[in-house]
């Protein structure tokens, strides 16, 4: 999450771009530069609070990655002990910053009203209580402020809901639930999140892919497989299961919600 409101937003053209991360220590801070992904960043090690310093590396990384000397800069790290000085110290040099916060998404550590915008990926189906998260959403959110969402979703017909959501689990114990439409609208509504846009997708998945990336076992994936391979025809339909010629599980497809919503 950004706090939009303490920073303007530079416009970000790839190369162009300086990108810095901090790894923050108690007496070392370390620095890694580059202009965008692929690459080896540069690293450099300063004392931990030598802002000074944040300031010559990044003139000494400019010239190293040959980028102009007002070129932008945008950084990271996680929040800590450090706390949102270092925040404030970069916005005021015009770097754009983000802060990132280690927190329980249903217990934000965030004052009422502290956000304009709020984003969401993939991610609440691993919460155990995605409707108490939307009210935290909600709280933290300033008036008018917005809340985008996407995530997997369970068809409305509880037999498709039962399969996607034990397939999911099965795959990934981490899975909470992916809840249907019709959860995600009532959980905005309740929290007074007024539904602007909402927009339905779906995604295919490689099946060795898919469970190799969640480090499922080999005996494990061949069981899941044959329980989506002999599931019903109006499962494997739904699903777009499709097989290899000797059976072999390939691919199946599944639902995805994406939803703006906008505090009263």
């Amino acid at each position: 999450m950004t706090r939009t409101n303490e920073c303007t937003p530079m416009a970000l053209t790839g190369s162009r771009t300086l990108l810095l991360a901090f790894e923050l220590g108690d007496r070392v801070w370390k620095l890694g530069f580059s202009t965008g992904m692929g690459q080896r960043p540069r690293v450099r090690a300063i004392a931990a609070d030598a802002t000074d310093c944040i300031l010559e590396e990044i003139a000494r990384a400019r010239r190293r990655l040959q980028l102009p000397t007002d070129s932008a800069v945008v950084s990271c790290y996680e929040a800590g002990r450090t706390g949102f000085w270092l925040h404030r110290w970069l916005l005021a040099q015009g770097v754009t910053n983000a802060v990132f916060q280690v927190a329980d998404a249903e217990e934000l550590p965030f004052e009422v009203g502290s956000f304009d915008r709020i984003t969401c990926r993939i991610a609440p189906h691993h919460f155990p209580d995605a409707a108490q998260f939307v009210r935290e959403v909600a709280r933290v959110l300033k008036p008018g402020g917005i809340f985008l969402l996407i995530d997997c979703m369970a068809p409305t017909d509880p037999e498709l809901d039962t399969f996607d959501n034990t397939v999911e689990k099965w795959r990934d114990p981490s899975h909470g639930r992916s809840c249907t439409a019709e959860e995600w609208q009532t959980f905005f509504n309740k929290a007074g999140l007024n539904i602007e846009h909402v927009e339905f997708f779906r995604k295919a998945h490689m099946y060795d892919d898919w469970t190799t990336r969640s480090q499922m076992a080999a005996d494990e994936k061949e069981r899941l497989a044959k329980f989506i391979v002999g599931s019903n025809e109006h499962i494997r339909r739904y699903f777009e299961v499709t097989q290899e010629q000797d059976g072999q599980l390939v691919s199946f497809t599944n639902d995805f919600i994406f939803l703006k919503g906008r505090k009263s």
